[in-house]
C-alpha cells in the first residue's frame, strides 16, 4: 500500500508535496523506459523551441498510454492533482546530469512571447504542474526545486510528488511566484517525471 501524505508548502499559488506517491520499483521502471527517447532538452523562446544553456538536462516524451502501466501512473498522478489526464501533455521525463540545471523560469505560457499562442492553440494555457521526483538526492549535492520569490527549495526524494498551481487564479497570467527552477547538480544524477495540466483538453 502507498502511503500519500500532504505538506501545503503555500496557499497563493497552492504548492504542496505528496509523499510515496510512487514505490522505488516504479520509479525505476519509468527511468528504464524512457532511456531510448533521451535528447537535449529545449526552452520556449519569443518564436519558437530553442536550445540554450540555461536549460541543461536531456529529456523524453512518453505518451500516457505507451503500456498498460504508464497509463496506471498518469491517471494516479492526475487522480492526486485533481486534474483530468485528457487535459495533461505526454509525461515528459528529465535527466540531469552533472552540470545539469534549470534558470528560474514559468511553466505557464508567458504571453508577452509570440511562441506561446503556437503552443496554446490545443489546450490553453499551463495551469498546474505535476512533477515527480525519480530518485532521491542526498542533502548538499544540488539538484533542488527552488521558488526564489518564496524562499522554498524542495530536495528531490524517490516517490514524491509535487503540484503548483501556474496561474493567478481566475486567469491565465503565470502567477509571479510560481517561477522556479532546478539548482545545478554537483553530483551523481537526477530523474524527474512531469505532467503539465491544460485549460481545456488536448485534441
Amino acid at each position: 500500500m502507498i502511503h500519500r501524505s500532504a505538506t501545503v508548502l503555500c496557499l497563493d499559488p497552492l504548492i504542496v508535496t505528496y509523499e510515496q506517491i510512487l514505490t522505488l520499483e516504479e520509479c525505476q521502471e519509468l527511468i528504464q523506459i524512457v532511456q531510448p527517447q533521451l535528447q537535449p532538452s529545449t526552452i520556449v523562446g519569443e518564436t519558437g523551441l530553442i536550445y540554450s544553456d540555461f536549460r541543461v538536462c536531456n529529456t523524453g516524451w512518453v505518451p500516457h498510454h505507451t503500456s498498460p502501466f504508464t497509463t496506471e501512473i498518469c491517471e494516479r498522478i492526475a487522480s492526486i492533482t485533481r486534474q483530468p489526464l485528457s487535459h495533461a501533455e505526454q509525461m515528459q521525463i528529465g535527466q540531469y546530469p552533472v552540470g545539469g540545471r534549470f534558470g528560474a523560469h514559468f511553466d505557464a505560457f508567458e504571453l508577452h512571447k509570440e511562441a506561446s499562442y503556437q503552443f496554446m492553440t490545443h489546450g490553453g494555457q499551463r495551469t498546474y504542474t505535476a512533477l515527480l521526483y525519480l530518485n532521491t538526492l542526498p542533502a548538499g549535492v544540488g539538484g533542488e526545486t527552488f521558488f526564489p520569490n518564496l524562499g522554498l527549495e524542495i530536495v528531490p526524494q524517490a516517490g514524491t510528488l509535487l503540484v503548483f498551481q501556474n496561474c493567478i487564479k481566475g486567469t491565465i497570467d503565470p502567477h509571479p511566484l510560481s517561477l522556479h527552477g532546478s539548482h545545478p547538480l554537483n553530483e551523481g544524477i537526477k530523474y524527474i517525471a512531469t505532467l503539465w495540466f491544460r485549460e481545456r483538453p488536448l485534441v
